[in-house]
This record gives structure tokens, C-alpha cells and sequence, in this order.
């Protein structure tokens, strides 16, 4: 990051990174700050490109009317952090800082396993171009909503901060 570049980090995420902290910690400090925020959702809504969507970004087997406990999103989140990190190591070949895992991490949880493992991201990381592959997770900024590719790096209400969201990714990526 340089000096007088607008961050999209969390100062919290921000103290995390310069103590150190694993990645694990790290990626769950980030995904609860983007997924839930202050709050859990512990009833099933749908997210702007209507998929069914609780805790902390669960949508496998996620129908309307489903809920959760918060108990039950925090061990949710935490099994999920370390399946998405597990994979991220799989694909990721060459060595990165624990805050780019987080970053590539939170890039795997947000658009999937299949997306990411075929990204452009992951293709420039392994090839050795680590700031490139990270910047290239700004290509994921669409959605679908009712058939129509929304693009989440213009203002619109179906995004739901996804845009900062990528940005702050790309960003810890490069860290």
C-alpha cells in the first residue's frame, strides 16, 4: 500500500497484519467485517443476486426459511475458513506473506472454489506476478441478477459492497 493511498482495510484488519497474526486470524477478522458486519444473519435472506445467503456468506444448502444460531455461523465460519485457506494452498503454488493468503482466501470464499482455481488471479500469482494476479481480482466485480450482468464497480444497490470488498482483497493480497 503507499503512502496517501485511500485503504479499504479495517484499522482492526490493518493492527492484525503489522502484528503478524496468522493468516487464519487475519481472514476471519476480514470475513466477519464483509460478511456480517456488526450483525449475524441468522435467517435465511436472499443477497443481490438472489441466492439464498446466512451467517457469514453460507449458501450451500441454504433454502428460504432456514436459520441459524449464532453458535452455529461462528463454527460454520471457522470450518470455512480453514477449507477455503486448505484450498487456497492447493492452488497457490509459490510462497505469499500470511495477509496475501488471507486476501486470496477471502477471493476463494467469495466467488468459489471453481472460479478461483481457474482465475486469472491465481494463473499470475503462480506464474510469479503476485501484484498483477492480485489486481486482477477487480475482474470479479459482476453479478447476476434476473438474467442481467450487474457491475458491482458502479453504485448499485444489488452489490452490497462488493466492490470494496474486492478492492480490500486485491489490496491484502499485495501485502
Amino acid at each position: 500500500m503507499k503512502i496517501g493511498k485511500k485503504s479499504y482495510l479495517s484499522a482492526a484488519v490493518l493492527a492484525l497484519v503489522a502484528a503478524g497474526a496468522s493468516q487464519t486470524k487475519i481472514l476471519d477478522q476480514f470475513i466477519r467485517e464483509k460478511e456480517s458486519g456488526d450483525r449475524y444473519e441468522l435467517k435465511a435472506y436472499q443477497d443481490g443476486a438472489r441466492v439464498w445467503t446466512i451467517c457469514d456468506g453460507k449458501t450451500a444448502g441454504v433454502n428460504k426459511g432456514d436459520t441459524m444460531t449464532k453458535a452455529q455461523c461462528d463454527e460454520w465460519r471457522k470450518s470455512e475458513i480453514g477449507r477455503r485457506l486448505a484450498f487456497a494452498h492447493r492452488v497457490i503454488k509459490v510462497k505469499m506473506s500470511e495477509a496475501a493468503w488471507a486476501g486470496f482466501g477471502s477471493f476463494c470464499w467469495n466467488i468459489g472454489d471453481a472460479g478461483c482455481e481457474r482465475s486469472t488471479s491465481a494463473k499470475l500469482i503462480n506464474a510469479g506476478r503476485q501484484v498483477d494476479g492480485c489486481k486482477s481480482m477487480l475482474n470479479w466485480r459482476y453479478i447476476t441478477r434476473d438474467g442481467l450482468k450487474v457491475d458491482c464497480s458502479q453504485p448499485n444497490p444489488y452489490c452490497a459492497g462488493l466492490w470494496d470488498r474486492r478492492n480490500a482483497e486485491a489490496e491484502l493480497c499485495q501485502l
